[in-house]
């Protein structure tokens, strides 16, 4: 098929950013849409039925009611394993990046050739990475909100990481530790894993899409919202070490047709592993409308949680996706 039937103009609006290579920063400008796609591949447009048909949510509505975290809590995971609609499996390949040398890990003041990361497990088995805003104000204050609801409503609600200090401003002590997030009217990003102890801000946040532009989020007030709660789980997900899947070479042909200059190749020293199968639906993936369509963790983005960083004994979803060996 062609490639140059799949292009559109339909501007990402989230990168990762690998702060210890220049190689490894990311600036995908182009997006995928399924329903752009031209030829009638049966697998695709399924696909694109498949995520038209998943539940939604809406953000605006769900936060004034004070109900955010809960109705994300309800969203059931997305599968791949699922048949589309037209009665074709989704297909498969090796999928699923993890910056293995960038999990999060309990500090231990006793090595000193640890970077020390203000991580520290409880005896319950959850480990605590610790969260701080650099610039919050009032103005940003409902968008911070939204965040951390997002964030509890998601990896928080399904495993052990739990990040705490949300109403905190950044001060001169939490500099070289945790996560620390700006809000700013750039392309969202986010350093790997505990990599964002090490840069300040580590990660960045958009919450009104002003100059940032074009950009499907400034369509309406229930797109903004919604964008809000993609964008954080997406960047909360690199800030735990998950790499964008469309980065393998490997990808399929139409996730391919993006422009390859500005995909990339995770450096080395990430150590980038296959925890699962690929997976269309996770909040990893570029290659679909993930920000203006979903708000939930996949299946498989689960399971490759669960492996990295452990399963709670209550499970709110037993992930049936298979890690691979």
């Amino acid at each position: 098929m062609n490639r140059q039937l799949f292009l559109i103009g339909l501007l990402s609006v989230s990168t990762a950013v690998a702060s210890d290579t220049p190689e490894a920063n990311h600036h995908v400008s182009d997006q995928l849409a399924l329903e752009d796609v031209v030829g009638g591949d049966p697998v695709l447009l399924g696909l694109q039925k498949q995520l038209d048909s998943q539940r939604r949510i809406n953000v605006k509505k769900e936060f004034d009611a004070g109900d955010l975290e809960n109705a994300l809590r309800r969203l059931l995971p997305l599968e791949a394993s699922q048949r589309t609609q037209a009665g074709h499996q989704v297909k498969k390949s090796p999928k699923a990046f993890f910056a293995s040398t960038r999990r999060w890990v309990e500090d231990d003041p006793k090595d000193k050739n640890r970077k020390i990361t203000g991580a520290f497990r409880h005896a319950t088995g959850r480990l605590y990475i610790p969260v701080c805003w650099v610039n919050p104000t009032e103005h940003n204050a409902r968008g911070r909100k939204i965040v951390e609801q997002a964030v509890k409503g998601s990896w928080e609600h399904h495993g052990l990481v739990r990040f705490i200090g949300w109403g905190k401003t950044c001060d001169d002590a939490d500099r070289e530790i945790g996560i620390k997030i700006e809000i700013n009217d750039v392309r969202p990003n986010s350093k790997y894993g505990w990599d964002s102890a090490n840069h300040y801000p580590s990660m960045q946040l958009n919450f009104t899409f002003d100059n940032f532009l074009p950009s499907p989020c400034k369509d309406t007030s229930e797109k903004l919202h919604h964008c809000i709660v993609a964008i954080a789980i997406h960047e909360f997900g690199h800030a735990l070490g998950f790499i964008h899947e469309q980065d393998r070479d490997d990808r399929p042909e139409w996730c391919w047709a993006l422009k390859k200059d500005e995909m990339v190749v995770p450096s080395e020293q990430l150590k980038a592993k296959m925890l699962t199968d690929w997976d269309q639906f996770s909040i990893m993936d570029d290659c679909s409308s993930i920000y203006t369509r979903l708000a939930q963790l996949s299946d498989c983005d689960i399971a490759a949680y669960h492996k990295e960083y452990g399963a709670p004994s209550k499970m709110p979803h037993r992930p049936k996706c298979k890690l691979r060996p």
